[in-house]
């Protein structure tokens, strides 16, 4: 409710979808029930209106959170939170005007898995946004996101697209490999973060820039991991009382 409040939609979309994740990843999507789906859906219809009336309920207008929410705007609000038409304007234009990137950052992505490595580098303006914006959207105030999409096609052509597809299956096998293989539940937490970040919120990023989100989420359920187990070595949990035979027996037949 407080990320919500400030306005900060992502952290409970990436809840969502981790929980989702936790609860069908080993059953096929054809069983998930209807309801489930149309639930989600819902959850989704209200964080893309919410991005439409936020700052209206920062500011205590609920006058205009009243208006942006009846019905004949519903729509309206919907269709501006999810930024859809911004996105996908990337991939129309990049394939309109067969745009090429002038240069690329894909070289920098093995090196983004190293910690705190993407302070060090992403300054040299061949970034997706610095070269996109000022060619496709000149003149535009806001933010305009990106397109993993787009970025391959502007880097590959149309080979672009296999290639991303492998290169993400790939990963998110690898990542799944390694979740099944640990047993701690915060660092399988981590793990199912970087996999919502390099299968859904990569849609709206560059490649370099999904990968650094999914790593500072492992480093976060790291440092977490790292902290309680200093803990445990320093203050280890007192060893379980020894009960005799007896007395297990007797308290096995009490129930």
């Amino acid at each position: 409710m407080l990320t919500l409040y400030i306005g900060h939609r992502s952290s409970v979309a990436i809840a969502i979808l981790a929980c989702l994740y936790i609860r069908y990843r080993n059953i096929s999507l054809l069983l998930i029930r209807k309801r489930y789906i149309i639930g989600g859906i819902g959850a989704f219809f209200f964080l893309a209106v919410y991005k439409a009336v936020y700052a209206a309920i920062k500011a205590g207008n609920f006058e205009l959170v009243g208006q942006k929410i009846q019905f004949d705007q519903l729509s309206d609000s919907a269709l501006v939170g999810l930024e859809q038409f911004v996105t996908l304007a990337h991939l129309d234009l990049v394939v309109k005007y067969d745009y090429t990137l002038p240069c690329s950052n894909l070289w920098l992505v093995p090196l983004s898995l190293f910690p705190f490595s993407d302070t060090v580098f992403g300054k040299d303006g061949c970034t997706y946004n610095e070269q996109v914006q000022p060619f496709l959207f000149p003149g535009y105030s806001g933010g305009v996101a990106a397109n993993i999409w787009a970025e391959f096609f502007a880097n590959f052509g149309y080979a672009g697209f296999p290639l991303l597809v492998v290169i993400l299956s790939l990963v998110c096998v690898a990542v799944e490999a390694i979740i099944r293989n640990v047993r701690s539940a915060t660092l399988k937490a981590g793990l199912i973060v970087a996999i919502v970040h390099l299968t859904f919120y990569i849609q709206r990023k560059e490649l370099l820039g999904a990968f650094i989100s999914a790593k500072r989420a492992v480093l976060v359920a790291l440092f977490i991991f790292g902290l309680v187990y200093v803990h445990r070595k320093c203050f280890p949990p007192a060893p379980a009382e020894v009960m005799p035979q007896g007395a297990r027996a007797l308290r096995r037949d009490n129930g």
